[in-house]
Protein backbone atom coordinates (compact mmCIF):
# COMPACT_ATOMS: atom_id res chain seq x y z
CA UNK A 1 0.00 0.00 0.00
CA UNK A 2 1.26 3.44 -0.79
CA UNK A 3 2.86 5.23 2.13
CA UNK A 4 1.60 8.73 1.40
CA UNK A 5 5.12 9.99 0.65
CA UNK A 6 6.11 11.35 -2.74
CA UNK A 7 9.68 12.46 -3.11
CA UNK A 8 11.62 13.89 -6.00
CA UNK A 9 13.03 10.47 -6.85
CA UNK A 10 9.54 8.96 -7.00
CA UNK A 11 8.64 11.24 -9.90
CA UNK A 12 11.42 9.72 -11.98
CA UNK A 13 9.62 6.36 -11.96
CA UNK A 14 6.27 7.71 -13.15
CA UNK A 15 5.10 7.85 -16.77
CA UNK A 16 6.00 11.25 -18.32
CA UNK A 17 2.35 12.22 -18.76
CA UNK A 18 1.85 11.91 -15.00
CA UNK A 19 4.65 14.21 -13.89
CA UNK A 20 2.84 17.59 -14.07
CA UNK A 21 -0.32 16.18 -12.46
CA UNK A 22 1.65 14.43 -9.72
CA UNK A 23 3.45 17.62 -8.79
CA UNK A 24 0.18 19.52 -8.73
CA UNK A 25 -1.58 16.94 -6.58
CA UNK A 26 1.12 17.09 -3.93
CA UNK A 27 0.30 20.67 -2.99
CA UNK A 28 -1.80 19.67 0.05
CA UNK A 29 0.94 17.47 1.41
CA UNK A 30 3.61 20.18 1.13
CA UNK A 31 6.16 18.19 -0.87
CA UNK A 32 9.54 18.41 0.78
CA UNK A 33 12.51 17.92 -1.51
CA UNK A 34 14.68 17.47 1.54
CA UNK A 35 13.20 14.38 3.08
CA UNK A 36 10.15 13.49 0.99
CA UNK A 37 7.84 13.67 4.02
CA UNK A 38 4.19 14.65 3.74
CA UNK A 39 1.83 15.89 6.45
CA UNK A 40 -1.49 14.23 7.06
CA UNK A 41 -2.86 11.17 8.80
CA UNK A 42 -2.66 7.76 7.16
CA UNK A 43 -5.90 5.90 6.50
CA UNK A 44 -5.25 2.15 6.84
CA UNK A 45 -8.45 1.42 4.92
CA UNK A 46 -7.52 3.64 2.00
CA UNK A 47 -5.31 3.55 -1.06
CA UNK A 48 -3.99 6.46 -3.08
CA UNK A 49 -5.54 7.26 -6.44
CA UNK A 50 -4.99 9.92 -9.06
CA UNK A 51 -7.28 12.19 -10.95
CA UNK A 52 -8.19 10.86 -14.38
CA UNK A 53 -6.66 10.54 -16.86
CA UNK A 54 -4.00 8.37 -15.29
CA UNK A 55 -1.99 5.25 -16.11
CA UNK A 56 -1.25 4.26 -19.68
CA UNK A 57 -0.55 0.56 -19.03
CA UNK A 58 -1.83 -2.23 -21.25
CA UNK A 59 -3.02 -5.02 -18.96
CA UNK A 60 -2.83 -8.40 -20.66
CA UNK A 61 -3.49 -10.59 -17.63
CA UNK A 62 -4.99 -9.93 -14.20
CA UNK A 63 -2.03 -11.12 -12.17
CA UNK A 64 0.17 -9.33 -9.63
CA UNK A 65 3.99 -9.43 -9.56
CA UNK A 66 5.35 -11.84 -6.99
CA UNK A 67 7.62 -9.21 -5.42
CA UNK A 68 4.66 -6.88 -4.86
CA UNK A 69 2.60 -9.62 -3.21
CA UNK A 70 5.52 -10.58 -0.97
CA UNK A 71 6.24 -6.99 0.07
CA UNK A 72 2.68 -6.15 1.14
CA UNK A 73 2.36 -6.24 4.91
CA UNK A 74 0.43 -8.97 6.69
CA UNK A 75 -1.61 -6.26 8.43
CA UNK A 76 -2.78 -4.89 5.08
CA UNK A 77 -3.49 -8.34 3.64
CA UNK A 78 -5.61 -9.34 6.61
CA UNK A 79 -6.93 -5.85 7.33
CA UNK A 80 -7.96 -3.53 4.51
CA UNK A 81 -7.67 -6.11 1.76
CA UNK A 82 -9.24 -8.91 3.80
CA UNK A 83 -12.19 -6.70 4.73
CA UNK A 84 -12.66 -5.70 1.09
CA UNK A 85 -12.83 -9.33 -0.08
CA UNK A 86 -15.17 -10.26 2.75
CA UNK A 87 -17.52 -7.45 1.71
CA UNK A 88 -17.40 -8.59 -1.90
CA UNK A 89 -18.55 -12.09 -0.93
CA UNK A 90 -21.27 -10.58 1.24
CA UNK A 91 -22.40 -8.41 -1.68
CA UNK A 92 -22.33 -11.43 -4.00
CA UNK A 93 -24.99 -13.11 -1.87
CA UNK A 94 -27.07 -10.00 -1.29
CA UNK A 95 -27.08 -8.96 -4.96
CA UNK A 96 -27.13 -12.53 -6.32
CA UNK A 97 -24.04 -11.85 -8.40
CA UNK A 98 -22.81 -14.24 -11.06
CA UNK A 99 -19.55 -15.77 -9.84
CA UNK A 100 -17.73 -14.28 -12.86
CA UNK A 101 -18.81 -10.79 -11.73
CA UNK A 102 -17.52 -11.44 -8.22
CA UNK A 103 -14.20 -12.72 -9.52
CA UNK A 104 -13.61 -9.90 -11.97
CA UNK A 105 -14.44 -7.32 -9.29
CA UNK A 106 -11.91 -8.77 -6.86
CA UNK A 107 -9.20 -9.05 -9.55
CA UNK A 108 -9.77 -5.48 -10.74
CA UNK A 109 -9.56 -4.14 -7.19
CA UNK A 110 -6.24 -5.89 -6.58
CA UNK A 111 -4.89 -4.71 -9.93
CA UNK A 112 -6.01 -1.14 -9.23
CA UNK A 113 -4.32 -1.16 -5.82
CA UNK A 114 -1.07 -2.42 -7.34
CA UNK A 115 -0.94 0.05 -10.25
CA UNK A 116 -1.69 2.99 -7.99
CA UNK A 117 1.09 2.01 -5.59
CA UNK A 118 3.52 1.60 -8.50
CA UNK A 119 2.77 4.67 -10.60
CA UNK A 120 0.93 7.16 -8.43
CA UNK A 121 1.95 7.20 -4.78
CA UNK A 122 0.81 10.09 -2.63
CA UNK A 123 -2.44 10.87 -4.44
CA UNK A 124 -6.02 11.45 -3.34
CA UNK A 125 -7.45 8.72 -1.15
CA UNK A 126 -10.35 6.34 -1.73
CA UNK A 127 -11.50 3.65 0.68
CA UNK A 128 -10.39 0.24 -0.61
CA UNK A 129 -13.78 -1.37 0.04
CA UNK A 130 -15.43 1.47 -1.89
CA UNK A 131 -13.16 0.63 -4.81
CA UNK A 132 -14.21 -3.01 -4.46
CA UNK A 133 -17.92 -2.13 -4.58
CA UNK A 134 -17.30 0.08 -7.60
CA UNK A 135 -15.52 -2.80 -9.33
CA UNK A 136 -18.69 -4.86 -8.84
CA UNK A 137 -20.52 -2.14 -10.78
CA UNK A 138 -17.85 -2.25 -13.51
CA UNK A 139 -17.75 -6.06 -13.62
CA UNK A 140 -21.54 -6.30 -13.86
CA UNK A 141 -21.46 -4.10 -16.95
CA UNK A 142 -18.64 -6.14 -18.48
CA UNK A 143 -20.02 -9.63 -17.78
CA UNK A 144 -23.73 -8.93 -18.21
CA UNK A 145 -23.41 -6.35 -20.96
CA UNK A 146 -24.82 -3.55 -18.82
CA UNK A 147 -26.05 -2.60 -15.35
CA UNK A 148 -29.22 -0.73 -14.37
CA UNK A 149 -29.29 2.37 -12.21
CA UNK A 150 -31.33 0.35 -9.72
CA UNK A 151 -28.37 -2.00 -9.45
CA UNK A 152 -26.09 1.01 -9.03
CA UNK A 153 -28.31 2.31 -6.23
CA UNK A 154 -27.95 -1.00 -4.40
CA UNK A 155 -24.18 -0.68 -4.71
CA UNK A 156 -24.39 2.81 -3.20
CA UNK A 157 -26.45 1.48 -0.30
CA UNK A 158 -23.77 -1.11 0.43
CA UNK A 159 -21.11 1.59 0.32
CA UNK A 160 -23.09 3.68 2.79
CA UNK A 161 -23.41 0.70 5.13
CA UNK A 162 -19.67 0.91 5.74
CA UNK A 163 -18.45 2.82 8.82
CA UNK A 164 -19.68 6.40 8.42
CA UNK A 165 -16.62 8.28 7.35
CA UNK A 166 -18.16 9.41 4.07
CA UNK A 167 -21.54 9.45 2.32
CA UNK A 168 -21.83 8.06 -1.21
CA UNK A 169 -24.35 8.61 -3.98
CA UNK A 170 -24.64 7.59 -7.63
CA UNK A 171 -22.47 10.50 -8.71
CA UNK A 172 -19.73 9.38 -6.31
CA UNK A 173 -20.02 5.86 -7.74
CA UNK A 174 -19.59 7.19 -11.28
CA UNK A 175 -16.64 9.35 -10.21
CA UNK A 176 -14.85 6.40 -8.64
CA UNK A 177 -15.69 4.30 -11.72
CA UNK A 178 -13.93 6.84 -13.93
CA UNK A 179 -10.85 6.78 -11.74
CA UNK A 180 -10.73 2.99 -11.62
CA UNK A 181 -11.15 2.68 -15.38
CA UNK A 182 -8.45 5.28 -15.94
CA UNK A 183 -6.06 2.89 -14.21
CA UNK A 184 -7.29 -0.61 -15.11
CA UNK A 185 -9.43 0.08 -18.15
CA UNK A 186 -7.88 -2.61 -20.34
CA UNK A 187 -8.06 -5.09 -17.47
CA UNK A 188 -11.85 -5.15 -17.64
CA UNK A 189 -11.64 -7.31 -20.76
CA UNK A 190 -9.15 -9.83 -19.36
CA UNK A 191 -10.08 -13.41 -18.58
CA UNK A 192 -10.29 -14.51 -14.97
CA UNK A 193 -10.11 -17.92 -13.36
CA UNK A 194 -13.91 -17.84 -13.16
CA UNK A 195 -14.07 -17.58 -16.96
CA UNK A 196 -11.79 -20.61 -17.38
CA UNK A 197 -12.92 -22.98 -14.66
CA UNK A 198 -15.87 -24.51 -16.53
CA UNK A 199 -13.78 -25.19 -19.63
CA UNK A 200 -10.87 -26.63 -17.66
CA UNK A 201 -13.19 -28.76 -15.52
CA UNK A 202 -14.74 -30.31 -18.62
CA UNK A 203 -11.26 -30.98 -20.02
CA UNK A 204 -10.47 -32.78 -16.78
CA UNK A 205 -13.65 -34.86 -17.11
CA UNK A 206 -15.49 -33.19 -14.22
CA UNK A 207 -19.11 -33.03 -15.49
CA UNK A 208 -21.11 -29.89 -14.74
CA UNK A 209 -23.17 -30.08 -11.56
CA UNK A 210 -21.17 -32.90 -10.00
CA UNK A 211 -19.41 -32.45 -6.69
CA UNK A 212 -15.87 -32.40 -8.21
CA UNK A 213 -16.98 -29.71 -10.68
CA UNK A 214 -18.50 -27.60 -7.89
CA UNK A 215 -15.41 -28.19 -5.78
CA UNK A 216 -13.24 -26.74 -8.55
CA UNK A 217 -15.34 -23.55 -8.39
CA UNK A 218 -15.07 -23.63 -4.60
CA UNK A 219 -11.27 -23.67 -4.78
CA UNK A 220 -11.30 -20.93 -7.41
CA UNK A 221 -13.28 -18.60 -5.12
CA UNK A 222 -11.23 -19.66 -2.09
CA UNK A 223 -8.16 -18.31 -3.90
CA UNK A 224 -9.66 -14.82 -3.70
CA UNK A 225 -9.45 -14.90 0.09
CA UNK A 226 -5.69 -15.50 0.07
CA UNK A 227 -3.79 -12.51 -1.34
CA UNK A 228 -0.61 -14.56 -1.82
CA UNK A 229 -2.39 -16.53 -4.57
CA UNK A 230 -2.90 -13.40 -6.66
CA UNK A 231 0.65 -13.79 -8.00
CA UNK A 232 -0.55 -16.70 -10.14
CA UNK A 233 -2.18 -16.00 -13.50
CA UNK A 234 -5.73 -17.18 -14.29
CA UNK A 235 -4.58 -20.20 -16.31
CA UNK A 236 -2.18 -21.36 -13.62
CA UNK A 237 -4.69 -20.85 -10.83
CA UNK A 238 -7.55 -22.54 -12.66
CA UNK A 239 -5.48 -25.56 -13.64
CA UNK A 240 -4.34 -25.89 -10.00
CA UNK A 241 -7.94 -25.67 -8.74
CA UNK A 242 -9.18 -28.28 -11.21
CA UNK A 243 -6.28 -30.59 -10.38
CA UNK A 244 -7.05 -30.06 -6.69
CA UNK A 245 -10.69 -30.99 -7.24
CA UNK A 246 -9.71 -34.22 -9.00
CA UNK A 247 -7.10 -35.01 -6.38
CA UNK A 248 -9.45 -34.55 -3.41
CA UNK A 249 -12.76 -35.75 -4.84
CA UNK A 250 -11.79 -38.67 -7.07
CA UNK A 251 -10.04 -41.85 -6.04
CA UNK A 252 -7.53 -41.98 -8.88
CA UNK A 253 -3.98 -43.29 -9.17
CA UNK A 254 -1.65 -40.33 -8.80
CA UNK A 255 -0.29 -40.60 -12.34
CA UNK A 256 -3.84 -40.08 -13.64
CA UNK A 257 -4.53 -36.99 -11.51
CA UNK A 258 -3.29 -34.52 -14.12
CA UNK A 259 -5.12 -35.44 -17.33
CA UNK A 260 -3.44 -34.85 -20.71
CA UNK A 261 -6.42 -32.85 -22.00
CA UNK A 262 -6.09 -30.38 -19.12
CA UNK A 263 -2.40 -30.00 -19.93
CA UNK A 264 -3.21 -29.44 -23.60
CA UNK A 265 -5.92 -26.83 -23.05
CA UNK A 266 -4.05 -24.91 -20.34
CA UNK A 267 -0.58 -25.21 -21.83
CA UNK A 268 0.72 -26.01 -18.33
CA UNK A 269 2.39 -29.16 -17.07
CA UNK A 270 2.12 -30.89 -13.72
CA UNK A 271 5.44 -29.28 -12.80
CA UNK A 272 4.17 -25.81 -13.64
CA UNK A 273 1.12 -25.89 -11.36
CA UNK A 274 2.61 -27.53 -8.27
CA UNK A 275 3.80 -24.32 -6.52
CA UNK A 276 0.30 -22.91 -6.93
CA UNK A 277 -1.27 -26.15 -5.67
CA UNK A 278 0.86 -26.08 -2.53
CA UNK A 279 -0.19 -22.48 -1.79
CA UNK A 280 -3.80 -23.48 -2.45
CA UNK A 281 -3.53 -26.31 0.08
CA UNK A 282 -2.27 -23.86 2.69
CA UNK A 283 -5.28 -21.63 2.10
CA UNK A 284 -7.61 -24.62 2.34
CA UNK A 285 -6.16 -25.66 5.69
CA UNK A 286 -6.76 -22.12 7.03
CA UNK A 287 -10.47 -22.50 6.32
CA UNK A 288 -11.09 -24.49 9.50
CA UNK A 289 -8.98 -22.18 11.66
CA UNK A 290 -10.83 -18.97 10.69
CA UNK A 291 -7.58 -17.00 10.82
CA UNK A 292 -8.23 -15.19 7.55
CA UNK A 293 -10.60 -12.25 7.85
CA UNK A 294 -11.59 -12.57 4.19
CA UNK A 295 -13.06 -16.03 4.76
CA UNK A 296 -16.08 -15.24 6.95
CA UNK A 297 -18.57 -14.37 4.20
CA UNK A 298 -16.93 -16.90 1.88
CA UNK A 299 -17.71 -19.65 4.39
CA UNK A 300 -21.34 -18.52 4.66
CA UNK A 301 -21.63 -18.47 0.88
CA UNK A 302 -20.47 -22.09 0.61
CA UNK A 303 -22.48 -23.42 3.55
CA UNK A 304 -25.55 -24.38 1.51
CA UNK A 305 -26.78 -27.78 0.35
CA UNK A 306 -26.63 -26.79 -3.31
CA UNK A 307 -22.95 -26.07 -2.80
CA UNK A 308 -22.42 -29.34 -0.91
CA UNK A 309 -21.63 -27.40 2.32
CA UNK A 310 -18.00 -27.44 1.22
CA UNK A 311 -16.90 -24.76 3.68
CA UNK A 312 -17.99 -26.91 6.66
CA UNK A 313 -15.70 -29.81 5.83
CA UNK A 314 -12.42 -30.48 7.60
CA UNK A 315 -9.35 -30.09 5.43
CA UNK A 316 -6.59 -30.61 8.00
CA UNK A 317 -5.44 -33.91 6.48
CA UNK A 318 -5.77 -33.21 2.78
CA UNK A 319 -3.80 -35.18 0.26
CA UNK A 320 -0.30 -33.79 -0.10
CA UNK A 321 0.90 -33.25 -3.67
CA UNK A 322 4.06 -35.00 -4.68
CA UNK A 323 7.18 -32.84 -5.13
CA UNK A 324 7.24 -30.88 -8.39
CA UNK A 325 8.34 -32.91 -11.40
CA UNK A 326 11.00 -31.79 -13.86
CA UNK A 327 11.91 -32.81 -17.42
CA UNK A 328 14.62 -35.09 -16.05
CA UNK A 329 12.00 -36.99 -14.07
CA UNK A 330 11.13 -38.67 -17.35
CA UNK A 331 14.03 -41.07 -16.68
CA UNK A 332 13.11 -41.67 -13.04
CA UNK A 333 11.85 -45.07 -12.00
CA UNK A 334 8.47 -45.64 -10.36
CA UNK A 335 8.89 -45.22 -6.61
CA UNK A 336 7.81 -48.79 -5.88
CA UNK A 337 10.01 -50.44 -8.54
CA UNK A 338 13.32 -50.66 -6.58
CA UNK A 339 11.46 -52.26 -3.66
CA UNK A 340 10.05 -54.93 -5.97
CA UNK A 341 13.52 -56.02 -7.13
CA UNK A 342 15.43 -58.76 -5.34
CA UNK A 343 18.41 -58.06 -3.11
CA UNK A 344 20.52 -60.17 -5.46
CA UNK A 345 19.71 -57.91 -8.40
CA UNK A 346 20.30 -54.74 -6.38
CA UNK A 347 23.73 -55.69 -5.10
CA UNK A 348 25.29 -58.45 -7.20
CA UNK A 349 24.00 -57.35 -10.60
CA UNK A 350 23.01 -53.68 -10.68
CA UNK A 351 25.44 -52.77 -7.88
CA UNK A 352 28.36 -54.44 -9.69
CA UNK A 353 27.62 -52.62 -12.96
CA UNK A 354 27.47 -49.21 -11.25
CA UNK A 355 30.69 -49.99 -9.37
CA UNK A 356 32.51 -50.70 -12.65
CA UNK A 357 31.01 -47.59 -14.27
CA UNK A 358 32.46 -45.52 -11.42
CA UNK A 359 35.84 -47.18 -11.77
CA UNK A 360 36.12 -46.37 -15.47
CA UNK A 361 34.71 -42.87 -14.90
CA UNK A 362 37.68 -42.06 -12.72
CA UNK A 363 40.02 -43.18 -15.50
CA UNK A 364 38.40 -40.89 -18.09
CA UNK A 365 37.92 -37.91 -15.76
CA UNK A 366 34.12 -38.13 -15.87
CA UNK A 367 32.49 -35.76 -13.38
CA UNK A 368 29.52 -36.31 -11.07
CA UNK A 369 27.00 -34.74 -13.45
CA UNK A 370 27.87 -37.04 -16.37
CA UNK A 371 28.11 -40.13 -14.18
CA UNK A 372 24.75 -39.29 -12.59
CA UNK A 373 23.08 -39.03 -15.99
CA UNK A 374 24.68 -42.26 -17.22
CA UNK A 375 23.51 -44.30 -14.22
CA UNK A 376 20.00 -42.85 -14.45
CA UNK A 377 19.86 -43.59 -18.18
CA UNK A 378 21.01 -47.18 -17.61
CA UNK A 379 18.40 -47.79 -14.90
CA UNK A 380 15.65 -46.28 -17.03
CA UNK A 381 16.61 -48.40 -20.04
CA UNK A 382 16.62 -51.63 -18.06
CA UNK A 383 13.28 -50.88 -16.41
CA UNK A 384 11.62 -49.84 -19.68
CA UNK A 385 13.03 -52.76 -21.66
CA UNK A 386 11.97 -55.33 -19.07
CA UNK A 387 8.49 -53.91 -18.44
CA UNK A 388 7.15 -51.83 -21.31
CA UNK A 389 9.00 -53.75 -24.06
CA UNK A 390 9.11 -57.19 -22.45
CA UNK A 391 7.35 -58.93 -25.35
CA UNK A 392 8.55 -56.78 -28.23
CA UNK A 393 11.57 -58.88 -29.19
CA UNK A 394 14.15 -56.13 -28.63
CA UNK A 395 17.78 -57.37 -28.63
CA UNK A 396 19.38 -58.15 -25.28
CA UNK A 397 22.83 -56.92 -24.27
CA UNK A 398 25.10 -57.55 -21.33
CA UNK A 399 24.44 -55.08 -18.50
CA UNK A 400 28.06 -53.97 -18.32
CA UNK A 401 28.08 -53.13 -22.04
CA UNK A 402 24.88 -51.14 -21.53
CA UNK A 403 26.45 -49.27 -18.61
CA UNK A 404 29.57 -48.33 -20.56
CA UNK A 405 27.45 -47.25 -23.53
CA UNK A 406 25.42 -44.99 -21.24
CA UNK A 407 28.67 -43.35 -20.13
CA UNK A 408 29.48 -42.71 -23.78
CA UNK A 409 26.04 -41.20 -24.38
CA UNK A 410 25.97 -39.10 -21.19
CA UNK A 411 29.37 -37.61 -21.99
CA UNK A 412 27.96 -36.43 -25.34
CA UNK A 413 30.53 -38.67 -27.05
CA UNK A 414 33.41 -36.77 -25.43
CA UNK A 415 34.93 -40.02 -24.17
CA UNK A 416 36.83 -41.56 -27.14
CA UNK A 417 34.84 -44.55 -28.37
CA UNK A 418 37.98 -46.59 -28.98
CA UNK A 419 39.26 -46.01 -25.44
CA UNK A 420 35.92 -46.80 -23.86
CA UNK A 421 35.59 -50.01 -25.90
CA UNK A 422 39.09 -51.02 -24.86
CA UNK A 423 38.23 -50.39 -21.20
CA UNK A 424 35.14 -52.58 -21.53
CA UNK A 425 37.16 -55.42 -23.02
CA UNK A 426 39.65 -55.25 -20.14
CA UNK A 427 36.90 -56.25 -17.72
CA UNK A 428 37.17 -59.94 -16.71
CA UNK A 429 35.28 -62.32 -18.95
CA UNK A 430 32.04 -63.23 -17.19
CA UNK A 431 28.28 -63.05 -17.59
CA UNK A 432 28.72 -59.28 -17.41
CA UNK A 433 31.16 -59.33 -20.37
CA UNK A 434 30.58 -62.57 -22.24
CA UNK A 435 32.60 -61.59 -25.32
CA UNK A 436 34.89 -59.03 -26.92
CA UNK A 437 33.05 -55.86 -28.03
CA UNK A 438 33.81 -53.64 -31.01
CA UNK A 439 33.07 -49.97 -31.53
CA UNK A 440 30.22 -50.98 -33.84
CA UNK A 441 28.73 -53.01 -30.98
CA UNK A 442 28.68 -49.92 -28.74
CA UNK A 443 26.99 -47.89 -31.49
CA UNK A 444 24.39 -50.65 -31.95
CA UNK A 445 23.67 -50.69 -28.21
CA UNK A 446 23.36 -46.89 -28.25
CA UNK A 447 20.73 -47.11 -31.00
CA UNK A 448 18.81 -49.75 -29.04
CA UNK A 449 18.81 -47.59 -25.91
CA UNK A 450 17.52 -44.62 -27.89
CA UNK A 451 14.76 -46.76 -29.41
CA UNK A 452 13.60 -47.94 -26.00
CA UNK A 453 13.64 -44.62 -24.11
CA UNK A 454 13.21 -42.25 -27.08
CA UNK A 455 10.02 -40.68 -25.69
CA UNK A 456 11.87 -39.69 -22.51
CA UNK A 457 15.20 -38.59 -23.92
CA UNK A 458 14.40 -35.39 -25.79
CA UNK A 459 13.10 -33.42 -22.82
CA UNK A 460 15.94 -34.70 -20.64
CA UNK A 461 18.70 -33.72 -23.08
CA UNK A 462 17.20 -30.25 -23.53
CA UNK A 463 16.57 -29.64 -19.82
CA UNK A 464 18.80 -27.19 -17.97
CA UNK A 465 18.57 -29.39 -14.86
CA UNK A 466 18.99 -32.97 -16.06
CA UNK A 467 20.45 -34.61 -12.98
CA UNK A 468 20.66 -34.22 -9.23
CA UNK A 469 24.12 -32.74 -9.78
CA UNK A 470 22.62 -29.96 -11.93
CA UNK A 471 20.10 -29.10 -9.23
CA UNK A 472 22.81 -29.26 -6.57
CA UNK A 473 24.69 -26.45 -8.29
CA UNK A 474 21.81 -24.04 -7.58
CA UNK A 475 20.80 -25.51 -4.24
CA UNK A 476 24.34 -25.21 -2.83
CA UNK A 477 24.32 -21.49 -3.54
CA UNK A 478 20.94 -21.15 -1.84
CA UNK A 479 22.24 -23.16 1.13
CA UNK A 480 25.35 -21.03 1.61
CA UNK A 481 27.78 -23.65 0.25
CA UNK A 482 30.45 -21.99 -1.89
CA UNK A 483 31.77 -23.53 -5.10
CA UNK A 484 35.08 -25.37 -4.89
CA UNK A 485 34.82 -25.78 -1.13
CA UNK A 486 35.17 -28.96 0.89
CA UNK A 487 31.46 -28.83 1.67
CA UNK A 488 30.58 -28.47 -2.01
CA UNK A 489 32.62 -31.59 -2.75
CA UNK A 490 30.77 -33.44 0.02
CA UNK A 491 27.45 -32.76 -1.72
CA UNK A 492 28.76 -34.47 -4.87
CA UNK A 493 30.17 -37.28 -2.75
CA UNK A 494 26.68 -37.92 -1.35
CA UNK A 495 25.16 -37.86 -4.83
CA UNK A 496 27.64 -40.45 -6.10
CA UNK A 497 27.21 -42.57 -2.99
CA UNK A 498 23.46 -42.56 -3.68
CA UNK A 499 24.10 -44.03 -7.14
CA UNK A 500 25.51 -47.17 -5.55
CA UNK A 501 22.20 -47.97 -3.80
CA UNK A 502 19.31 -48.92 -6.07
CA UNK A 503 16.72 -47.97 -3.44
CA UNK A 504 17.77 -44.31 -3.91
CA UNK A 505 16.58 -44.44 -7.53
CA UNK A 506 13.01 -43.82 -6.37
CA UNK A 507 13.82 -40.17 -5.55
CA UNK A 508 13.63 -37.42 -8.16
CA UNK A 509 16.83 -35.50 -9.01
CA UNK A 510 15.50 -32.37 -7.30
CA UNK A 511 14.66 -34.21 -4.07
CA UNK A 512 18.02 -35.98 -4.00
CA UNK A 513 19.95 -32.75 -4.55
CA UNK A 514 18.03 -30.92 -1.81
CA UNK A 515 18.60 -33.82 0.59
CA UNK A 516 22.35 -33.83 -0.13
CA UNK A 517 22.61 -30.10 0.58
CA UNK A 518 20.53 -30.48 3.75
CA UNK A 519 22.68 -33.39 5.00
CA UNK A 520 25.87 -31.43 4.28
CA UNK A 521 24.64 -28.43 6.27
CA UNK A 522 23.47 -30.70 9.07
CA UNK A 523 26.84 -32.44 9.42
CA UNK A 524 29.41 -29.74 8.70
CA UNK A 525 27.91 -26.25 8.86
CA UNK A 526 25.20 -25.56 11.47
CA UNK A 527 26.45 -27.28 14.62
CA UNK A 528 28.11 -25.27 17.44
CA UNK A 529 31.50 -23.98 16.37
CA UNK A 530 30.82 -24.44 12.66
CA UNK A 531 30.56 -21.72 10.00
CA UNK A 532 26.76 -21.38 10.07
CA UNK A 533 26.17 -22.37 13.68
CA UNK A 534 22.62 -21.79 14.87
CA UNK A 535 21.01 -21.87 11.44
CA UNK A 536 18.41 -24.42 10.46
CA UNK A 537 19.85 -27.32 8.40
CA UNK A 538 17.01 -26.94 5.90
CA UNK A 539 17.40 -23.22 5.30
CA UNK A 540 14.74 -20.90 3.98
CA UNK A 541 16.86 -20.26 0.89
CA UNK A 542 17.08 -23.98 0.15
CA UNK A 543 13.31 -24.30 0.45
CA UNK A 544 12.70 -21.39 -1.91
CA UNK A 545 15.24 -22.59 -4.49
CA UNK A 546 13.96 -26.17 -4.53
CA UNK A 547 10.25 -25.55 -4.08
CA UNK A 548 10.30 -28.40 -1.56
CA UNK A 549 9.59 -28.50 2.14
CA UNK A 550 11.62 -30.17 4.86
CA UNK A 551 8.87 -32.78 5.02
CA UNK A 552 9.32 -33.54 1.30
CA UNK A 553 13.06 -34.07 1.62
CA UNK A 554 13.31 -35.80 5.02
CA UNK A 555 12.91 -39.44 3.81
CA UNK A 556 15.66 -38.99 1.22
CA UNK A 557 17.99 -37.31 3.74
CA UNK A 558 17.39 -40.20 6.13
CA UNK A 559 18.39 -42.69 3.42
CA UNK A 560 21.57 -40.71 2.69
CA UNK A 561 22.45 -40.89 6.38
CA UNK A 562 21.87 -44.65 6.19
CA UNK A 563 24.43 -44.93 3.38
CA UNK A 564 27.01 -43.00 5.41
CA UNK A 565 26.41 -45.26 8.39
CA UNK A 566 26.97 -48.28 6.11
CA UNK A 567 30.57 -47.13 5.69
CA UNK A 568 30.83 -47.37 9.48
CA UNK A 569 34.13 -48.59 10.85
CA UNK A 570 35.30 -49.38 7.29
CA UNK A 571 35.73 -53.08 8.05
CA UNK A 572 32.53 -54.19 6.34
CA UNK A 573 32.00 -51.71 3.53
CA UNK A 574 29.43 -52.90 0.95
CA UNK A 575 31.14 -54.08 -2.25
CA UNK A 576 28.93 -51.77 -4.31
CA UNK A 577 30.59 -48.74 -2.66
CA UNK A 578 34.25 -49.67 -3.11
CA UNK A 579 34.92 -47.89 -6.42
CA UNK A 580 33.01 -44.84 -5.23
CA UNK A 581 35.13 -44.59 -2.07
CA UNK A 582 38.38 -45.10 -4.02
CA UNK A 583 37.26 -42.40 -6.45
CA UNK A 584 36.75 -40.04 -3.50
CA UNK A 585 40.00 -40.85 -1.68
CA UNK A 586 42.17 -38.34 -3.57
CA UNK A 587 43.36 -34.98 -2.31
CA UNK A 588 41.51 -33.04 -5.01
CA UNK A 589 38.29 -34.61 -3.71
CA UNK A 590 39.22 -33.77 -0.09
CA UNK A 591 39.61 -37.48 0.75
CA UNK A 592 35.94 -37.84 1.63
CA UNK A 593 36.16 -41.52 0.69
CA UNK A 594 38.52 -42.16 3.63
CA UNK A 595 36.22 -40.80 6.33
CA UNK A 596 34.40 -42.96 8.87
CA UNK A 597 30.84 -41.74 9.33
CA UNK A 598 29.46 -43.01 12.61
CA UNK A 599 26.84 -40.37 13.44
CA UNK A 600 25.91 -38.21 10.43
Amino acid sequence: MASGMLGKRDLLYMPPELLPKAKKTCRKGRLSEKDGQQDGERDEQAIMVMEPKAVDVQIKELVLPGHYVANCSADWKQGARGMMVDRLFEAAEELNLHYRVLYLAANLTDQFSYLVSKYCPGMKRINLSAVGYTCIWIAQQQVKGGASWEFGQKIVELMNDMPKNKSYDLQALVDIEKKVKSVVGSGCECETAADLVVRYAMAAQLPSGTEPHVFAKFLTELALTEFDLSKYGPKMLTAACVWGARSLCLDLPEEEDYPPELERISGLTYTDIMPCVQDLWRALKQLNRSENRAMASFQERWRTDERYSLSDRLYGEIKKPTPPRTPSDGLCLPADYPESCSDEFKTEIRGHVVDRMMAVSDKFGIQTRTLNLAVTLKDSYLYTANNEFANSGIPRFSLLAVGFTCLYMASSHQVPLSDLTAALNKEPASAFRPRIYTEQDIIAIEKAIIDVVASKLTSVWLAADRTAADFAERFCTAGGISGGSKHRAFVDFLLELAMTDFDMAKYTPKTLAAAAVWETRQMWMVRPGQSHAGEEPFSEGLGEASGLSEEDVAPCAKDLARLLMAIGQRNSIPATMLSCLRRWSTTERFKWGLFSFLSP
